[in-house]
């Protein structure tokens, strides 16, 4: 009995020792190691928890565009057989909050044997953004230029502003909603139905494939007027202090450029501006003066004001003595003589006029006529006549008729 006991034990040690042996073995021929990968995707899981009730929520990154690089350990055997495609990375999406969010990831290898011993990194970082929509404006631009002698008013959109909807930092960034009509030759209105395209502040165009815009085009129209120029005649108001006068009314924009409908501006000859008020100035008078258009008129250019002057001359007064031999005496006979009753008879002219005119006035411009026409020989009364081609304001004389002689010259 004893000796089959021990042949029992002898036959366990044989095997024991035989499979210590395999193991050996095959420790030998298929060892532990290590194994690269690079590049893995990571798959984002729970992305529906980007919708919370009627809020929404975008994760900004490409969710395919995440890889890590993982370093797996097994034996060689395995390793050899394992392929980047078996091997799962995935990051959850869980308590997030708008901006940036780091997710963990976490690798699964097919085996049990082997083990993830390294990946890199170890979280992914990712962008969240609110979806909210804003309404922006449309601002109609134009291309081209339209035909010579006519006007582009500004251009319109119908609807006038769009609503854009998207990530909060891309709706931030816009700053303007264009849509551009072309204008080239026109001399008529035009309507074009055009794509609304988004800028920002920088004028660089908007990638919109994160956004929605509602309606993405709009009615764009620019309105085209005829235009001709017509000349512009500066006003006053008022009348300037007592024994001043307003002696000139000048502008500095003799003519101005207009556009308007035409059965409007077919009926345009002058423009005027703002009244200039002078009431009981003694100075020139300068100021800014809109000019007056009336309605569905535009002025073509930068601006719609002239610089009018109103200049104001005190009345000056003055007085000139003429001699009997100073008279003229029209419609004479050759045949006769004239003498004055009075020896040494003077007439003295006052003249009033403004101090520029009075500066150039002399006796020369001045011209005193006695008319023979009715005179008979003897004595004679006739009403003198005084003229002059200046510009005063009144001539007054001392003497209004002339006495004189009228004889028939001796013949010898």
């Amino acid at each position: 009995m004893k000796i089959k006991n021990d042949k029992i034990i002898i036959q366990v040690i044989c095997a024991l020792v035989a499979v210590v042996l395999w193991v050996l073995v095959m420790i030998d021929k298929n060892p532990m190691g290590e194994k690269p990968f690079y590049k893995i995707p990571v798959t984002i899981k729970n992305i529906e928890a980007l919708t919370k009730g009627s809020t929404s929520y975008m994760l900004m990154e490409n969710k395919d565009s995440f890889t890590v690089n993982v370093k797996v350990k097994g034996l060689y055997n395995d390793l050899l057989k394992l392929q980047a495609k078996d091997i799962k990375a995935t990051a959850e999406i869980t308590d997030f909050k708008e901006g940036l969010n780091s997710l963990v990831v976490e690798v699964e290898v097919p085996n049990n044997d082997m083990k993830v011993d390294l990946i890199t990194p170890k979280n992914i970082t990712c962008t969240i953004d609110k979806i909210v929509s804003v309404s922006v404006d449309v601002l109609v631009q134009y291309q081209g230029v339209q035909a010579s002698g006519f006007y582009l008013e500004y251009g319109a959109s119908n609807p006038d502003s769009v609503i854009v909807k998207g990530p909060r930092s891309i709706v931030n960034s816009v700053s303007s909603a264009v849509a551009v009509v072309n204008v080239e030759g026109m001399q008529e209105n035009v309507i074009q139905n055009k794509p609304v395209v988004l800028y920002d502040n920088t004028n660089k165009e908007i990638d919109t494939k994160f956004l929605t815009i509602s309606p993405s085009s709009v009615e764009a129209s620019y309105e085209i007027l005829p235009t001709k120029t017509v000349p512009v005649k500066p006003v006053f108001t008022g009348e300037p202090a007592e024994g001043y006068k307003l002696t000139d009314l000048a502008i500095d924009m003799k003519s101005v450029e207009i556009a308007a409908p035409k059965e409007i501006l077919d009926t345009i000859v002058e423009l005027e501006t703002e009244p200039i008020d002078i009431t009981d100035t003694d100075l020139n008078v300068m100021s800014e003066k809109k000019i007056v258009t009336g309605k569905n008129v535009k002025i073509v250019g930068k601006t719609n004001k002239a610089n009018v002057t109103a200049t104001i001359e005190k009345i000056v007064e003055k007085e000139f003595i003429f001699d009997f031999s100073d008279i003229e005496f029209a419609n004479k006979g050759d045949d006769y003589t004239i003498t004055p009753i009075e020896e040494d008879q003077k007439v003295t002219v006052t003249i009033k006029a403004t101090s520029t005119i009075m500066n150039k006035i002399n006796k020369e411009n001045l011209k005193l006529v006695v008319d023979l026409m009715d005179s008979v020989e003897g004595l004679n009364e006739i009403l003198l006549n005084i003229t002059t081609d200046s510009e005063i304001e009144s001539l007054t004389s001392d003497t209004e008729y002339i006495k004189f002689n009228l004889e028939k010259s001796k013949v010898e």
